[in-house]
């Protein structure tokens, strides 16, 4: 089976179009992890201030919907919110640390994990690119060595997607001790959201169809 140069240019264009969304999905996320929530502020009196996030409250903690939103003139339709979700900053004195020891600790493996794994697919889409540009002009679009890179992206995702996961939880275990015998309780859980897995499954995929169209392309060699 011969593959027609336009079969190849589509192929090659649709694997870059792939590779710089995936490109731009690790400069993004590589943003969101260096830039945080935020750095601290020097305040007075040897104070500083940071942002430590946006909590989503417990199920123990009971709001009301007392917040006014919106009313008519005539009262004939009311709208009233209740507290969900909490944005908190905390101020400390320098060489103090208000996170949790154990969680805090392991914060920050997971963050270094995270930023090691965005850095190894940064690595590895940029070479996959540049044999992809490079096997578009000698019309070899199917390299075998892109098989593997394209696996070990899909792993390196489920990777960070699980790493993230893992950060976001301890991130927020590490300072709920600073809402402890206070009306708000902060909850931590391990989500997964579809999409990534959607992502990792599609990645795989064209590993497969790549796999395919290596051998295609290594019967046609050796046909001739």
């Amino acid at each position: 089976m011969k593959i027609s140069k336009q079969i190849k240019k589509r192929i090659t264009m649709l694997y870059c179009a792939l590779l710089v969304f995936i490109l731009m999905w690790i400069v993004y996320e590589g943003a969101k992890t260096f830039i945080g929530n935020g750095s601290k502020v020097q305040q007075t009196d040897g104070f500083f201030s940071q942002n430590i996030g946006t909590f989503t409250l417990g199920s123990s903690f009971k709001s009301p919907f007392d917040i006014p939103v919106r009313t008519n003139k005539d009262s004939s339709l009311v709208v009233k919110a209740k507290i969900r979700d909490i944005v908190a900053n905390v101020a400390f004195k320098s060489g103090v640390n208000y996170r949790d020891k154990t969680y805090g600790t392991i914060y920050n493996l997971a963050n270094i994990l995270r930023l090691l794994s965005l850095i190894a697919l940064l690595a590895v889409v940029i070479v996959m690119i540049t044999k992809v540009v490079r096997g578009s002009k000698t019309g070899d679009v199917f390299p075998r060595k892109n098989i593997l890179y394209t696996r070990i992206i899909g792993l390196l995702i489920l990777l960070y997607a699980l790493l993230n996961t893992l950060n976001r939880a301890m991130d927020v275990l590490s300072v709920s001790h600073l809402f402890e015998k206070t009306a708000y309780h902060v909850s931590a859980s391990l989500s997964f959201t579809f999409d990534t897995f959607i992502i990792v499954i599609l990645v795989f995929i064209f590993a497969e169809i790549f796999a395919i169209g290596n051998s295609i392309t290594e019967e046609n060699k050796m046909t001739i």
